[in-house]
């Protein structure tokens, strides 16, 4: 008996002993005293950057190289016979408009709170693009956004040229909390709002060298959308510097549409004015499904005692807005296809 009772003190002297290190290291992780070192070895500390004798604040900036492409957006399409007895028929080609890579930037102010290592913080996104293209002359081509609607369902052109134009914003708030998943792999889920305003213009001219006339077509749809955003970032880290990150979220907009068509014509090569072939608008309400990625690496330093963070990174960002375009056809209330935005991101991010 006297034995069992030895061997329970001892066992309760040990325990007692390991509570009070595993308390002396917590409170040396909270005052950030090799927290990085800790929290990848213990598995249980805020993984959010943090600085000694800060305020927690952080700001960041991306530089963004993205492309934009939307379904829909065909002018004009080859490999059509004139006449249904055709003898030959050679292979048709859709024309739309040629995507280019385009410059954007986001910026970014957050806090690391103190609770619970919640952070809190305000992304706003710029992207600004526009992609022409134009047709050489063609015999068989169709325009696919029929400019003669009072006299043909289908109207043979034969040159066409257009723009499609489109203005990106968004504001995404945010509220999430970063804490570390096992020794070397990170993850943040947050919950919070995504805004996004919109305009998209596309512009289109055809030629009509047999009925000498010309062409031209006035698309316009402003856009704005608001509702809630989830999802999760996650980080795996290769040492305290480098990581490999991955990011998810999806998004439920209630959004509103608001689309003008202007359809009008003229004598080819004249300065007669512009006669209406079609003028119509619409605005309806619907929510739209979003879904963003990304994909890349990032690089993580302290400087002046750990007062200061900075944290480089690069990756391949995607962006998918469901149903996006709905600009009004003469023939059918609007011609449907998603948007999708994707590129190379870099960002700089500074915590003081």
């Amino acid at each position: 008996m006297e034995t069992n009772l030895k061997k329970l003190l001892s066992t309760f002297a040990v325990v007692c002993a390991c509570m009070t290190t595993v308390g002396a290291a917590s409170h040396d992780c909270d005052d950030n005293q090799k927290m990085e070192d800790y929290c990848m070895k213990e598995g249980n500390c805020c993984a959010a950057p943090r600085v000694n004798g800060g305020a927690d604040v952080f700001i960041s900036a991306d530089f963004i190289l993205w492309i934009a492409n939307q379904s829909g957006l065909g002018m004009q399409t080859t490999g059509v016979p004139t006449t249904r007895a055709a003898a030959t028929l050679n292979k048709g080609k859709v024309f739309y408009p040629t995507s280019k890579v385009k410059p954007g930037f986001k910026v970014d102010l957050g806090v690391v709170l103190d609770h619970d290592c919640w952070d809190i913080f305000a992304e706003y996104t710029w992207f600004n693009s526009t992609y022409s293209k134009r047709s050489t002359t063609n015999s068989d081509a169709v325009a696919l956004i029929n400019p003669e609607p009072q006299t043909s369902w289908m109207t043979f052109v034969d040159s066409t040229s257009g723009k499609w134009n489109l203005r990106f914003n968004n504001i995404d708030l945010t509220m999430g909390r970063n804490y570390w998943n096992s020794e070397y792999l990170s993850m943040r889920p947050h919950i919070g709002l995504k805004g996004s305003w919109q305009r998209q213009n596309f512009d289109i001219d055809y030629t009509q060298t047999a009925n000498a006339v010309e062409d031209k077509v006035r698309m316009k749809q402003n856009y704005w959308g608001v509702g809630l955003r989830s999802g999760l970032q996650s980080a795996f880290y290769f040492n305290k510097e480098f990581s490999l990150f991955g990011d998810f979220a999806m998004s439920a907009l209630w959004s509103q549409f608001k689309n003008r068509n202007k359809i009008q014509t003229r004598a080819l090569n004249s300065n007669d004015s512009y006669t209406w072939n079609a003028y119509n608008s619409g605005s309806y309400h619907i929510v739209t499904p979003v879904l963003e990625m990304a994909l890349g690496l990032r690089w993580d330093t302290w400087i002046s005692n750990e007062e200061f963070h900075f944290m480089l990174q690069a990756g391949w960002e995607l962006q998918e807005w469901w149903s996006q375009n709905n600009f009004n056809n003469v023939y059918a209330d609007g011609v449907r296809g998603d948007m999708t935005l994707q590129g190379l991101t870099i960002k700089a991010r500074f915590d003081f």
